[in-house]
């Protein structure tokens, strides 16, 4: 199936960034951000090992910025899958967060290497 640009829309709700927070960084993290990291259900997300906090949304999904993606159980899987491979992992199909719409969510792992610091 060849897919038309008119039909992008349909199928791509929007992009966002979450990045790996370790809890001893997590302090300061939220200091920087100005906001707390929160779970799925919105409230400040429970002390664990480590985060995935979005970051960055397209304003059509900024109600998932600052929400914690290790706290759901399909993002958690396809986070941790994703980081085991080194591929793009795609979710089942699940429901959306605030939504009687079922959802794919796609995970391509990043990694920091020979970050450039500019001066």
């Amino acid at each position: 199936m060849r897919l038309l640009p008119s039909t992008l829309p349909e199928l791509l709700s929007g992009v966002a960034y979450a990045e790996r927070v370790k809890h001893s960084e997590r302090e300061k993290f939220e200091r920087q951000h100005g906001w707390t990291i929160k779970a799925m259900k919105r409230e400040p997300s429970p002390i664990r090992d480590e985060y995935a906090p979005v970051i960055f949304s397209q304003e059509i999904v900024s109600y998932i910025e600052s929400l914690d993606m290790m706290s759901g159980k399909e993002d958690q899987e396809n986070i941790l899958r994703a980081r085991a491979t080194g591929k793009v992992v795609l979710t089942s199909p699940f429901r959306l967060l605030g939504s009687h719409h079922l959802g794919v969510v796609l995970t391509f792992p990043v990694y920091k290497s020979q970050m450039c610091v500019f001066r």
